[in-house]
């Protein structure tokens, strides 16, 4: 009898191979939060006016100049600001010291920047149009700035608005610094699409849009000669009154940093051309100053300050009594200042005094001293 077959023994089952994870995809950028922001405290004494006016001088004190925060947060080639600031000064008329203390946004745009040379800012933001208007607050070498940029307040003198043109909501495109060989020429340009009003307002003051071009030459990072235009047409007043007038501006800069020592020069002109009263003449206004400081030891920085602004440079009137006091409106302003930053400390004072002489039309006994505490992060 034939023996049995040997049953096979079945293979042991080899477990299915499992396949190797993939390569983790390169790990997107994480955003960056930064946030920022500066308390600006002042003390104005102003001397008093008390035989041509009811308001200058008559309310010296401490006044909250800014209470700013913000923050900046970047990914990518994107970044996005936004900023309010509790401490912005409403007056409720001209030439008065009555009004209120606001809060108001002031920075709020989104920036995209692919490349050096190029960046597209959508949002609310400072139009590129004077350099000190561009310089941040808290590095103005002097408290404010000059007379030509920022005008005169109520309590200070016969209110004037000043020539810089504030933040607004638009488009804009610009560029970082551009240089051609290391050390050697450079330039930044800027281009902005803006409403041409206040970006206090929550609409456009009528259907034409404001223009803003600026041209940066620098050079060896020490000299930036810059040159700007701005076009806007302005609506004021209540339908069916309302009033429309162009205003074309232009503005020359020079700034000089070298061995410590800082010079900024600048020029700003705006012509006002009324659209709806037939024989209204333009005007021209114009201003400029120039200022010199320099970075002496233990945070110590002296500085000079000559402003100029005359509001009706050119007007063609035909009554010589209009025409005379048109002809003596304009303001000279010499200041004097010294800031000194803590070391070791985000604390800067500044101490300004300003000598203020005015044409006969505008002149008042009204002298400033500026104290300013200021702390930022």
């Amino acid at each position: 009898i034939a023996a049995p077959a040997p049953v096979a023994t079945p293979a042991p089952l080899e477990p299915a191979p499992v396949a190797a994870p993939a390569a983790p995809a390169a790990a997107a950028a994480e955003a960056r939060f930064k946030p920022f922001g500066y308390v600006r405290t002042l003390f104005s004494n102003v001397f008093d006016d008390d035989k041509d006016t009811d308001f200058v001088g008559q309310n010296d004190g401490f006044q909250m100049a800014n209470a700013r925060l913000g923050l900046e947060v970047t990914k990518n080639h994107t970044r996005a600001v936004i900023s309010v600031d509790g401490a912005v000064d409403r007056r409720d008329d001209l030439n008065t010291s009555k009004g209120t203390v606001e809060v108001r946004l002031r920075d709020a745009f989104a920036e995209w920047k692919p490349c050096t040379g190029f960046k597209a800012t959508a949002g609310q933001f400072e139009v590129p149009f004077d350099a000190e208007e561009l310089i941040s607050t808290p590095d103005l070498v002097f408290v404010d700035q000059g007379v030509e940029s920022r005008g005169v307040k109520g309590v200070e003198g016969f209110n004037l608005d000043g020539l810089s043109l504030d933040r607004e909501v638009g488009l804009l495109l610009s560029s970082d610094p551009i240089y051609f060989m290391e050390d050697g020429i450079g330039l930044t340009y800027a281009l902005a699409v803006t409403n041409g009003n206040s970006a206090s307002h929550p609409l456009n003051d009528n259907e034409s849009l404001s223009y803003t071009g600026r041209l940066e030459v620098l050079w060896a990072k020490m000299v930036t000669l810059g040159f700007a235009y701005n076009a806007n047409k302005v609506t004021s007043g209540e339908a069916p009154d309302r009033l429309n007038e162009t205003r074309s501006s232009i503005a020359a800069d020079l700034q000089v940093n070298l061995f410590g020592a800082h010079l900024l020069g600048q020029f700003m002109q705006r012509t006002t051309t009324p659209q709806d009263v037939d024989g209204e003449p333009d005007v021209v206004a114009q201003g400029f100053h120039v200022q010199l400081a320099y970075d002496a030891p233990f945070g110590l920085t002296p500085g000079y300050r000559y402003a100029q602004f005359d509001p009706t440079a050119d007007v063609q009137v035909e009554d010589p009594i209009t025409a005379e006091r048109l002809d003596q409106d304009e303001i000279k302003v010499h200041t004097l200042g010294l800031s000194w930053a803590v070391p070791d400390e985000p604390l800067t004072i500044k101490v300004n005094y300003h000598i203020i002489l005015e044409d006969e039309a505008v002149k008042l006994a009204n002298d400033r001293l500026d104290l300013l505490f200021q702390g930022v992060f």
